[in-house]
């Protein structure tokens, strides 16, 4: 009772900081089990701080106890509406649980990251910061910098510290779109960095472990997997919150309600041969507006183009681009039917939807270069996809169905029989690992793990 009345008053003011001493507890546990948990934890702790000190105020009736009392419900507070309304550290209500990551990378091995509300509240005033902070580290540290486009004269900053100190600092510089930037001709650093793309999760990121109908529904946006109880809210506050008002503001749209019949209708169209004007005349859209709104949508990596393959041979083949959308659950979620049982109609296009997300990403993270396309011809024949590099080609068809018929391969066989093709994969929902002729037929998760290997985009299967 003794060491409670002897409480110094600056004590009490050093005891205000022990609520944000909880950071370390904050990071390891949202990394462990999710941020939520992490907000619980600390919440209850810093509830019990508040109790702690509320106690001494009655008996003490010391002010700077009262004004930590305050501060530590204040806080519970705060923590209490973001646990309800996760809000990530870009400003808004979208589902990214690359926050958290980007928080504890940052927490605990020292990364200098600058991150949205950083850039806007501290930078758009004192520019000359960016610099004085970078110099304030140590020589090699790693700088992040989140959604550059949003301040592009950043990037005159990193140009002239990459100039003038050479290797002294690393930079990582992230963004969702390119096409603020290219409007505005500004710096893009040519010649000094080297360009990387970020992904959905891959069946090789979730260890295989995961339902192909859950997929096929939800998709594979990270905070999915991370919390698959909110799987419907997280998928339509992004589609909310983030496409159609980023999309909207890249695209300056001035029409709302024309965009958004639009990405309906694209959404409903996703994995078909891209017809702007067919589309345009569902939309009710002029056919100059539906094609920027394309562009828009492939600018900020929402949407892919897949060129038609044309292998100069004298049998006609279209030349028409597909369009895809970026992950399965998004597609659905654009067309509004998210809350629908999946349909038959839809599971083949979510598939290769699928399929072409994860040859991009095996394409990224092996270096393969090369290109995907598709190839087709008027009288129907198709491959869902073809890689190609140099001389050589890999074709790959996607069928979503549990048995494997030799008629969904005729396409594939035939462009290998005239050696247009070096090999060719069948992917399908069964369970079996099967041959047909020069195919190899792969159950989905024999084929992702043979691609994320390295054994499919090659010259040839086992090449």
């Amino acid at each position: 009772m003794s060491l409670v009345r002897k409480l110094k008053p600056d004590r009490s003011i050093i005891g205000a900081l022990v609520p944000f001493s909880m950071l370390p507890i904050f990071g390891i546990t949202s990394l462990i089990f999710g941020y939520r948990a992490g907000l619980f934890v600390v919440s209850i702790l810093i509830g019990l701080f508040g109790l702690f000190y509320l106690y001494m105020f009655f008996r003490t009736w010391n002010a700077y106890v009262l004004v930590i009392t305050a501060d530590c419900a204040f806080l519970v507070l705060m923590l209490a509406l973001v646990y309800i309304n996760p809000i990530t550290a870009n400003g808004r209500f979208t589902p990214n649980p690359f926050d958290r990551i980007e928080f504890g990378l940052a927490y605990f091995t020292g990364l200098f990251f600058f991150g949205f509300l950083l850039i806007f509240l501290t930078l758009t005033r004192q520019p000359d910061s960016f610099r004085q902070q970078i110099e304030a580290r140590p020589k090699g540290s790693w700088v992040v910098v989140d959604e550059v486009q949003r301040l592009p004269s950043l990037l005159n900053e990193v140009h002239a510290l990459i100039a003038e100190r050479g290797r002294a600092y690393r930079f990582a510089l992230s963004g969702s779109s390119a096409r603020t930037l290219k409007r505005m001709d500004v710096n893009l650093l040519a010649g000094r960095a080297v360009n990387r793309q970020f992904f959905p999760l891959t069946g090789a990121e979730l260890h295989y472990d995961f339902d192909p109908d859950r997929i096929l529904r939800f998709g594979l946006l990270p905070q999915i997997h991370a919390e698959p109880d909110y799987a419907l809210d997280a998928l339509e506050a992004y589609v909310a919150n983030y496409i159609r008002e980023e999309i909207q503001q890249e695209a300056m749209v001035r029409n709302l309600e024309s965009f958004s019949r639009f990405l309906e209708v694209a959404a409903l169209m996703n994995g078909q041969i891209a017809n702007v004007s067919g589309l345009a005349r569902d939309a009710a859209v002029a056919r100059p507006t539906v094609q920027g709104y394309f562009t828009a949508l492939v600018d900020t990596l929402i949407g892919i183009w897949l060129p038609a393959w044309r292998r100069r041979a004298k049998v006609k083949e279209v030349a028409s681009p597909k369009f895809y959308l970026f992950d399965p659950g998004v597609a659905r979620a654009l067309a509004g039917r998210l809350r629908e049982p999946l349909d038959g109609s839809e599971r083949g296009f979510l598939l290769e939807t699928w399929i072409l997300h994860e040859l991009r990403a095996a394409m990224a993270m092996q270096e393969t270069g090369g290109e995907l396309c598709y190839w087709r011809t008027p009288s129907g024949s198709e491959v869902d996809f073809v890689w190609t590099r140099g001389s050589h080609a890999v074709g790959v068809e996607v069928k979503a169905a549990a048995t494997w018929r030799r008629e969904y391969g005729t396409a594939l066989k035939a462009l290998i029989a005239q050696r247009s093709l070096q090999g060719g994969y069948g992917v399908y929902l069964g369970t079996a690992e099967l041959k047909d002729a020069t195919l190899r037929i792969l159950p989905l998760k024999r084929f992702l793990k043979d691609l994320a290997s390295g054994r499919v985009l090659v010259t040839g299967p086992g090449g």
